[in-house]
């Protein structure tokens, strides 16, 4: 079957080629309406093959779309209840005409943001959230499959299912969460972006290092340019802190080991503001 073919393909059984980091480098695979066993190869291959790119799922089953809110949660829980920040669940669809087929088309938030997100990383840099207002705008819709309230909003959230919602004049992607079941750094999609183009960057840094002089002269060497590329991102705003450090045991230095540690504090984001307003007499 196609499905069987598609696991088989992100395995790396049809070819071992996708397995290869340097060989193929990409930064995101976003869903097509696939199956949930095949989302479950593509969740396999980002979190415990190549660790390397961010898989950008939908909360469809084979092209059926959810009906509700309560359905996209019962689908998270009981058939596709991963837990990594190398994915990412985008719920509903968005109806669109088609003026070549004169018919209405359902798509899945991944498929907008198959434009989204190479333009955001263009003009802004993927390390700002693909969310809220002023860059998670969705317009020139007919409709979609459903809008939460209030109340689900904070259900989905429970349960990293990103979502759209609207203020009755614009529509925009309302959370930007990875499917990790733990809060921290790495539940927001910005930082995991962040962190996985600072690790490729720095991974083609330290290869340029091996078969160097395994002395202090390199350790220094190298100490000044890992923490050069590592300022860059301090300095665009991708996080708070971000320091190398260098070094070795005399037992590593004997096996002509190099270690390399990296610590990373990063910035957090708004996801809600409390208003208030008080008159005075």
């Amino acid at each position: 079957t196609i499905q069987d073919h598609l696991i088989k393909a992100y395995s790396g059984t049809i070819n071992s080629d996708i397995l290869d980091t340097d060989l193929y480098r990409f930064n995101v695979i976003l869903d097509a309406g696939y199956s949930t066993e095949v989302k479950k190869s593509i969740v396999d291959l980002a979190r415990n093959i190549r660790q390397d790119f961010v898989f950008i799922a939908d909360d469809t089953d084979g092209n059926q779309f959810t009906v509700s809110p309560q359905e996209s949660i019962d689908w998270r829980q009981n058939k596709f209840n991963i837990d990594s920040y190398y994915t990412a669940i985008f719920s509903q669809g968005l109806t669109y005409y088609d003026e070549f087929t004169g018919k209405d088309l359902t798509f899945t938030v991944p498929n907008r943001l198959a434009t989204k997100l190479p333009t955001q990383a263009v003009q802004t840099g993927l390390h700002y959230p693909v969310a809220g207002q002023r860059r998670g705008a969705i317009d020139g819709f007919k409709g979609y499959t459903w809008m939460p309230n209030n109340a689900y909003k904070e259900k989905l959230y429970a349960n990293r299912l990103n979502y759209l919602q609207t203020d009755g004049s614009k529509t925009f992607i309302g959370s930007q969460s990875t499917a990790i079941n733990t809060s921290g750094p790495l539940s927001n999609l910005n930082n995991v972006f962040t962190i996985l183009a600072m690790k490729r960057e720095l991974n083609d840094l330290l290869q340029s290092y091996v078969f160097e002089l395994n002395n202090e002269d390199t350790v220094n060497s190298l100490y000044s340019e890992a923490n050069a590329v590592l300022n860059n991102y301090v300095s665009n705003q991708s996080c708070e802190e971000a320091t190398a450090t260098v070094g070795r045991t005399d037992y590593e230095k004997q096996q002509r080991i190099l270690r390399v540690s990296v610590s990373v504090k990063f910035s957090d984001v708004v996801e809600r503001i409390v208003f208030s307003i008080s008159a005075e007499k």
